[in-house]
């Protein structure tokens, strides 16, 4: 198992400030660091989509943690050589950009 970057969107930081404890917050740290490898334990349920035509693509993924999904891609080299420059530290050499995360409950509407 190979380490990698997570970068979050405004959003999926959004997402994570307004889980209720440290607990579940480092618990989701953790499935991030686990689960958006292809080769992860959800990696069969993962789903590849293009938002926008001639955008780039996105892969949607059922994280370990109570349902929560993923929508992420992976960061191009330019992106980790300004996250390198931009922390002044060595990085992995591959990494994810986060786009969203979603509860299991946000694909339905209650009447």
């Amino acid at each position: 198992m190979t380490g990698y970057e997570v970068v979050l969107s405004p959003a999926a930081k959004l997402f994570v400030l307004e889980l209720g404890s440290q607990v579940e917050r480092t618990a989701l740290a953790d499935c991030l660091r686990l689960d958006l490898q292809l080769d992860g334990p959800n990696a069969q349920y993962a789903f590849e989509f293009t938002p926008w035509e001639g955008g780039r693509e996105y892969t949607a993924i059922p994280l370990h943690l109570g349902g929560i999904v993923a929508v992420f891609r992976p960061l191009s080299d330019a992106e980790l050589d300004r996250l390198q420059h931009d922390q002044d530290r060595k990085l992995a050499r591959s990494g994810y950009f986060v786009l969203s995360l979603l509860r299991p409950e946000s694909g339905f509407h209650p009447r």
